[in-house]
C-alpha cells in the first residue's frame, strides 16, 4: 500500500510539474496547493515506511521474516540483506523528498549533465496549474491504510494466516481451484516483536538518514573531484543497464530472483 502511495505522488508531481527528475524539481515543492503537499506527506511517510519504522505494517512483516530467518541456521546473513536493502531504498526517497519539498542539497554540477541524456522521454504534454483531489485523496488514503495494518491486530493476524495457506501448495491449489480445501498443518508465525526488532529497525532508519544526509551535503563530494565524477559514471552506466521500461524491470527482477534463489540454495 505505501508503494502504491508514493507511485501515485510521483503522478501528482508529474501532473503539476511535467516531471518527476529530483534535480529540476529541487525545491519546487515548497509552496505548492494542498496536492502537491499531500504527495510531499506521502512521500515522506513512504520513506519511514520502507525503513520498517513501527507502527507501520512494513515494520511487523519485516520483524516477522527476520524472526523467521533466525530460526533456521545459516540464513544470518539475510538480516543484514534485509536492513541494507530496505536502508538503501527508503534513504532514496527520502533524499529525493528532502530535495524537492524542502530545497535541500546542491544542484545538478555540470559534469553531471550527461545523466539528463539518458532521461526518460516526456509522459505528460504540459504541467497542470491544480492537483484534482482524485489524484491525491487516494494517495493519502493508501499511505494511511500502510500505517494502520501495524496498528490493527486482527487484520495483521488475518494477513498472516491467509500468507500461511498460501504457503500450502494443496490448500492454494483447492482455492483457485474452487475444491474442498484440505485442513492446513501449518500454523501462522507468531507477530510479537522483540528488542531486536526495533533494534534492527532503529539501525535500517539511522542508515537510510545517513545516506540521505550524505546526498545532500552542499559540498561533499566536491563538484569536480574524482569521487564525484566516479559517482556519475556509475550511475550513467546503471541507468544505460536499466532503462525504466518494463522489460528492463522484468528482466532485473529475474536476475536478482535467481541470485537470491542462487545464494539461498548454496547456503
Amino acid at each position: 500500500m505505501l508503494k502504491a502511495a508514493m507511485f501515485m505522488a510521483a503522478g501528482i508531481l508529474l501532473h503539476r510539474f511535467g516531471s518527476v527528475d529530483e534535480y529540476e524539481l529541487r525545491g519546487r515543492g515548497r509552496g505548492g496547493d494542498w496536492g502537491v503537499r499531500a504527495a510531499g506527506a506521502v512521500l515522506a511517510l513512504g520513506g519511514l515506511g520502507l525503513a520498517a519504522l513501527p507502527p507501520f505494517g512494513t515494520f511487523a512483516g519485516k520483524s516477522a521474516l527476520e524472526d523467521a530467518v533466525t530460526e533456521v541456521s545459516g540464513y544470518g546473513w539475510v538480516i543484514a540483506v534485509l536492513v541494507l536493502a530496505s536502508a538503501i531504498t527508503a534513504g532514496a526517497i527520502l533524499r529525493a523528498t528532502g530535495r524537492v519539498f524542502l530545497g535541500l542539497g546542491p544542484r545538478l554540477p555540470r559534469h553531471q549533465e550527461e545523466l539528463t541524456v539518458l532521461s526518460e522521454q516526456p509522459e505528460t504534454l504540459r504541467p497542470h496549474s491544480r492537483t484534482p483531489a482524485v489524484m491525491s485523496a487516494p494517495a493519502l488514503l493508501l499511505a494511511v491504510g500502510g500505517l494502520l495494518l501495524g496498528l490493527i491486530g486482527p487484520l495483521r493476524h488475518g494477513i498472516a494466516a491467509a500468507a500461511t495457506h498460501l504457503t500450502e501448495r494443496g490448500v492454494y491449489a483447492a482455492h483457485v481451484l474452487g475444491g474442498a480445501a484440505p485442513a492446513t498443518h501449518l500454523r501462522p508465525p507468531a507477530l510479537g516483536t522483540r528488542a531486536t526488532d526495533y533494534a534492527l529497525a532503529a539501525a535500517t532508519l539511522v542508515g537510510a538518514l545517513t545516506l540521505a544526509a550524505a546526498a545532500l551535503r552542499p559540498r561533499w563530494p566536491p563538484r569536480d573531484s574524482r569521487v564525484a565524477r566516479g559517482a556519475t559514471t556509475a550511475t550513467v552506466a546503471l541507468r544505460r543497464l536499466h532503462s525504466g521500461c518494463v522489460n528492463d524491470y522484468v528482466a532485473w527482477l529475474v536476475v536478482g530472483l535467481a541470485a537470491i534463489g542462487g545464494a539461498l540454495a548454496l547456503t
